[in-house]
């Protein structure tokens, strides 16, 4: 299996200002997969086709939509749109979040004219300036002028000076001006109206703003259409504080987008003539911010919310025909930190990944129908696995499937500056090992099993959900308090304080080190901050990571050939 990764640098430059069809680009192996194998290929493009006057900086957070690579600006009310290739991205546009208009009648802004177009009505001028991310106003002529026809506009990147407009006596100016929109955070897009409607949210507030992506006769007309933001018929927002995720849910009955934050409230929104309108509002159920959440494949099965630090609940409806009647009927067990990324599988298998501050990923299955009874339900999940590659917080899960090979894969990224590829479907059983002499940790096992061969205690211990490690005694102690070959299974791992030194050379210490299987892994230029999948036929997967001088970071296009 091949990966190659192109490089758009959006950031962490403090501003860009990219030359338009400057491209350098090279080679570089990486390294990946349980083996150790150089399977990585890594092409790097250092300068985008961005117009060089145009200055962005992204947010941390990008939303892909079918070919489409949407990245708002970190604090302007811009998002830049990016076309994605089977290996390539080009800018289509930076767009507006907002275009509305201040109208002067008899004023113009001279002198600071930098595109002039003929024979155009004052709608097309303005969509013009809309769609350029440079034009921040233009002067319109109703009638000729000296040297110039009626209907001509002057685009310009000024805006009226603290000195004023310039005073037109013949009445043939007028002076449009484009008011700030609003800078967003993150996106999401649903699709389920007559056109694709973007989702985006304030980073200052529970606001949610709906916007249009219009299509002109070219990708650089490309323009959002703003709707506004959400309001309730009281006119208050739906959060009450800023949204922290997003996630789409397409169910049988119909799309559905799911936003929860700061506020602890999880909400439900449908698409009714082409806008928002909110179908429900859970309060009061989470007791912590809201920092990742997933809709299962149907709605019967329901939604993973993480709202209870470590702990994720799953909501169901209590009554189908009652749409706001969501409430949690599971609550999943197996973190000790904060949750931060859910994923559910879009196969048949129903696989919750869950992905948390505590380094690790847990994978967690539906029961099957034969265990269902004595207070297993039929749509309960259970506990299927830990696994222990990261070794640092977990900040993205995603699966995807690749057209090559096709086989579903579950991609992870994380602090530790790395993007790893696991197969979901992998052995549970086999685990990898790191053992230590001379030490045990006391206090801390669960239970004892006496005259039980090393190997038998590593089954054992990798077949049980909750074993993470066990002190194993070569020989018996001198004492009598047990023989040889005895080991004790734990629920703990070395903590801070270290392991007991042993003196006498009967004990080792043995930690599971990785359960599951890890097919590849692609090392980043530092901590990665977002992830996201394109499927086929662009089939790409977006990382945004941080990096250093030496090794500027950006966002990073991946993609398994291979």
């Amino acid at each position: 299996m091949l990966v190659a990764e192109m490089w758009l640098p959006l950031a962490p430059l403090p501003m860009l200002a990219l030359a338009l069809g400057s491209v350098l680009a090279f080679f570089t192996p990486a390294a990946a997969g349980p083996t150790g194998d150089r399977l990585v290929l890594g092409e790097v493009v250092y300068e985008l086709d961005m117009p060089s006057d145009v200055e962005f900086e992204r947010a941390k957070t990008f939303k892909i939509h079918n070919d489409l690579l949407l990245v708002p600006a970190e604090s302007k009310p811009l998002v830049g749109v990016w076309r994605l290739g089977k290996f390539s991205a080009s800018l289509a546009t930076i767009a507006k979040t907002s275009c509305d208009w201040k109208v002067q009648q008899n004023y113009y802004l001279p002198g600071n004219n930098r595109e002039e177009r003929e024979n155009v009505t004052v709608e097309e001028c303005r969509e013009l300036c809309c769609s350029t991310s440079w034009c921040l106003s233009f002067d319109y002529a109703k009638e000729a002028v000296t040297g110039y026809s009626a209907n001509t506009c002057w685009l310009s990147s000024f805006r009226e000076p603290a000195s004023g407009l310039t005073w037109d006596d013949s009445g043939k100016y007028e002076y449009h001006e484009v008011q700030d929109g609003q800078e967003l955070s993150f996106l999401n897009v649903m699709t389920s109206g007559t056109n694709p409607l973007i989702v985006g949210f304030s980073p200052h507030s529970g606001d949610v703003f709906q916007f249009h992506l219009n299509h002109a006769s070219s990708d650089s007309h490309l323009s959002l259409s703003s709707l506004g933001p959400f309001l309730h018929p009281s006119g208050a927002a739906a959060h009450e504080k800023p949204v922290l995720i997003s996630k789409i849910a397409n169910w049988a009955e119909g799309e559905r987008l799911l936003t929860g934050g700061y506020d602890r409230a999880l909400a439900i929104w449908k698409v009714v003539n082409d806008q928002l309108e909110l179908e429900a509002l859970v309060s009061g159920t989470f007791k912590w911010p809201i920092w990742s959440l997933e809709p299962a494949s149907t709605r019967k099965l329901g939604i993973f919310v993480a709202g209870n630090h470590a702990n994720i609940s799953r909501m169901e409806l209590s009554d189908q025909s009652n749409l706001t009647s969501w409430t949690e009927v599971q609550n999943l067990v197996q973190h000790s930190r904060l949750v931060r990324a859910l994923a559910f599988t879009a196969s048949s298998d129903g696989i919750l990944a869950s992905g948390s501050e505590d380094n690790r990923i847990v994978l967690w299955r539906r029961v099957p129908e034969e265990a269902v009874g004595d207070g297993v339900a039929l749509n309960d999940f259970q506990y299927s696995m830990r696994l222990f590659d990261h070794v640092d917080a977990v900040t993205g899960l995603t699966f995807i499937t690749p057209a090559v090979g096709g086989m579903e894969l579950l991609t992870s990224s994380s602090a530790d500056s790395n993007v790893m590829f696991f197969n979901p479907q992998g052995d549970t059983s086999t685990c990898a090992w790191q053992f230590v002499a001379n030490y045990y940790l006391p206090g801390n096992n669960r239970y004892e099993l006496q005259d039980t061969p090393l190997d038998e205690c590593k089954r054992i211990c990798c077949d049980s959900p909750w074993c993470l490690s066990f002190d194993y005694a070569r020989y018996a102690d001198p004492g009598g308090q047990h023989p040889a070959h005895t080991c004790w299974l734990s629920t703990y791992l070395e903590g801070p304080s270290g392991l007991q030194w042993d003196s006498s050379g009967i004990y080792e210490y043995w930690e599971i080190k990785k359960k599951g299987t890890r097919m590849l892994t692609l090392e980043q230029t530092g901590p990665v901050q977002h992830m996201a999948y394109a499927a086929a036929p662009t089939d790409l997967i977006a990382v945004a990571r941080t990096g250093t001088q030496a090794r500027p970071g950006g966002l990073v296009l991946t993609k398994v050939i291979e």
